[in-house]
């Protein structure tokens, strides 16, 4: 009986080792930013990557940014500067970074 529960245990424990779950993620993200922010941004920096301004409900064209953490930065039109890190992984090749109407970030 004993051997028995060790082998059905054997089973279950390689059955669990072969469903276990794959994490995919890409090389390259297309990232881009939407402001949603109640005055135009005039500057966008995603590490090195410059983006355009984005006037109040318009979104960028994307950029193709390899994986990794970046700072976030951007300049509101009345001088409100806005900061944060990014790290772009998971299974989700097109990433909009969303500035949000009360000036948080949100990834969608």
């Amino acid at each position: 009986m004993k051997k028995l529960r060790v082998i059905s245990f054997g089973i279950c424990l390689s059955f669990f080792y072969a469903c276990k779950k794959e994490i995919i993620s890409f090389d390259n993200y297309h990232v881009s930013v939407e402001n949603r922010y109640f005055e135009p941004i005039d500057s966008i920096f995603l590490d090195t990557f410059s983006i355009s301004k984005l006037k109040s409900n318009e979104t960028s064209t994307s950029k193709i940014v390899p994986i990794g953490t970046y700072p976030f930065k951007c300049l509101t039109q009345s001088g409100l500067k806005i900061y944060a890190d990014i790290k772009l992984i998971g299974n989700h090749e097109n990433i909009i970074i969303v500035v949000g109407n009360n000036g948080q970030i949100s990834i969608e």
